[in-house]
């Protein structure tokens, strides 16, 4: 299965193609737009007529949020 196609069936076809690899990989997603250095990682705010992203990775981590298409994820650390 392709990226885009996932994004498509699982996700949100608007999604960048690459986004669920950098969450997986706890990298900025689309293409860093508005991120926000943070003390242990960074955070993003996107929103626009499709999405409306809180994006959040710190050492112990990944969380993603849109709430205009009601998808979470959260990736924890395990060692905590």
């Amino acid at each position: 299965m392709s990226k885009s196609g996932f994004n498509k069936d699982y996700l949100n076809s608007a999604y960048p193609d690459d986004t669920m690899e950098n969450m997986l990989l706890s990298h900025a997603i689309y293409g860093g737009k508005n991120l926000t250095k943070t003390d242990d990682g960074f955070e993003q705010h996107i929103k626009d007529e499709t999405v409306d992203i809180v994006y959040k990775v710190d050492s112990h981590s990944v969380q993603f949020r849109d709430t205009k298409n009601s998808i979470i994820f959260k990736i924890k650390d395990t060692d905590e």
